[in-house]
């Protein structure tokens, strides 16, 4: 039996509020690898309509290191944007972001930030300054300078 988004997404969500998410990795990475494979499921089904169920899909895919993966985050986002589901901007902005990240790219939007470990201070990844405050603006991402300062807070902490 093929589940409901609104399911899979729930049970995503939860296991992020888990006290101990961060120091089982390998236990809730099954989890999500197991929650990608319903969602794709339900993608091969037609089950997916709004833009709500678009980026509940897109939430449960970019959960995942995977480049593929990612791209289907990143599409499904924009089905949700396309949508009209308007809080999916940030997560393709986020999305888009990661998969620079990974490719060892310069991100567009400014999403990503990173430590090294955990006695090292929060960093920014690398920028493309071409692109502008407004284009950020247009993705729901707070300007550079807002960031820079959400960083600077996390790293008085």
């Amino acid at each position: 039996m093929i589940q409901n988004i609104k399911i899979i997404f729930n049970e995503d969500q939860k296991d992020r509020e888990e006290p101990d998410f961060w120091n089982k990795t390998d236990y809730y990475s099954q989890r999500d690898l197991r929650r990608r494979q319903k969602v794709a499921e339900l993608l091969l089904s037609n089950a997916l309509h709004t833009g709500e169920d678009f980026y509940q899909g897109a939430v449960i895919f970019h959960h995942s290191d995977n480049l593929d993966d990612l791209e289907k985050a990143k599409d499904l986002a924009q089905k949700s944007i396309n949508l009209n589901f308007n809080k999916a901007k940030w997560l393709y902005a986020a999305i888009s972001d990661r998969i620079s990240f990974v490719n060892g790219q310069p991100q567009k939007y400014g999403t990503q930030f990173f430590k090294k470990n955990a006695q090292s201070r929060w960093k920014l990844h690398p920028v493309d300054l071409t692109v502008t405050d407004e284009e950020r603006a247009e993705y729901n991402v707070p300007n550079l300078n807002e960031t820079k300062k959400q960083i600077n807070k996390l790293n008085q902490n």
